[in-house]
């Protein structure tokens, strides 16, 4: 099994068991919420509520196991076990009069320990690598220790990402791109940047809060599409407000999370002379988090999910004798997020 730097989207509402629904809906993000509870019963507006010149910081833990096994003629089997942490600095800028924050990101440090088949791979941003090591820690290596800009809603939806001009550069200067590639291709690379690695990473700090009030036993949902092997997935999160415990000092919502997904596309992919069957998605996840309803903010959250598939692969040899061979792999993900 290769190894591979993993950035971990917020696998914690997003993603959970399958179904083979063979319609769905195209809306790019969408939130609701329904009632449950009594006409009486207290309600909370939940929002995120920084102010200017707020400062923060965070830790996200990640762990994975992977376990892979490739059925040929014989039987192969890999493992990798992989964990990872970000210490990350919030500053909050600025807060417009829709109650959008402008927030200053800083990642100071990361640090990975991954075992590969018994080969262990560490890295750690507080050292200077190679230019090869930087090539292969491409992320870390593009995004320590430079600051970025973030746009958020008042539910925690991150709606932009500035001033990541500098680690889009770093990223070109440790791959080595040549300086003729066009502006189209350099405007693509830097949205894939954003979309695919930076915002994902982030938007794990700030859960999908009620557009409307919320009691106990409430709940509301956050949908959106993705694409995982040849399936267009979409994604929908409920989320349930299990309990609201009150102190002098602070009002903290217990708030649990449970996954659904539905997925369209064709299982059996064609290319270059073989066939590529996939199995159903299979995918499960489920989570808790605590969040102060008076100060607005994440105190923690702890998720897991699990995620199996299977491929049946059919190609020839150079003698044009078929071959066939099933690859399956498990990966099992535990994430928490701690306000330091």
């Amino acid at each position: 099994m290769r190894f591979i730097i993993i950035t971990l989207l917020s696998l914690l509402l997003i993603i959970s068991c399958s179904n083979n629904q063979k319609k769905v809906e195209r809306k790019e993000k969408e939130t609701k919420a329904f009632q449950t509870t009594s006409k009486k019963a207290p309600v909370y507006l939940l929002r995120y509520k920084f102010k200017k010149g707020d400062h923060y910081n965070y830790k996200i833990t990640t762990v994975t196991q992977t376990n892979e096994t490739l059925v040929t003629d014989t039987t192969i089997s890999s493992k990798m076990n992989q964990t990872i942490e970000y210490t990350i600095k919030l500053n909050v800028k600025d807060v417009t009069k829709d109650s959008i924050a402008s927030i200053g990101v800083y990642i100071s440090r990361i640090y990975t320990q991954a075992n590969v088949n018994g080969q262990e791979i560490v890295y750690d941003s507080k050292y200077i690598y190679s230019s090869r090591e930087r090539q292969k820690f491409l992320e870390y290596e593009s995004m320590k220790k430079t600051p970025f800009t973030i746009q958020l809603s008042p539910v925690g939806k991150i709606i932009g990402a500035d001033d990541v001009s500098k680690i889009f550069k770093n990223v070109l200067e440790i791959q080595h791109a040549p300086d003729t590639l066009s502006s189209k291709t350099k405007k693509n690379m830097k949205d894939a940047l954003v979309n695919g690695s930076i915002i994902p990473l982030i938007q794990q700090l700030f859960k999908i809060l009620s557009e409307k009030p919320v009691g106990v036993d409430s709940s509301w949902q956050f949908s959106y599409p993705s694409n995982f092997a040849a399936f267009q997935i979409q994604n929908t999160a409920t989320y349930r407000l299990a309990d609201v415990v009150k102190t002098d000092t602070s009002t903290v919502a217990k708030i649990y999370a449970n996954l659904s997904i539905t997925w369209t596309g064709e299982n059996i992919v064609k290319n270059k002379g073989a066939t590529y069957i996939f199995s159903e998605p299979n995918i499960s996840g489920s989570g808790v988090f605590f969040f102060d309803q008076l100060k607005g903010l994440l105190l923690k959250s702890d998720a897991s999910t699990n995620i199996s598939m299977s491929m049946v692969i059919e190609a020839p040899d150079a003698a044009q004798k078929m071959h066939k061979s099933t690859r399956t792999t498990i990966t099992t993900t535990t994430n928490k997020i701690e306000l330091l």
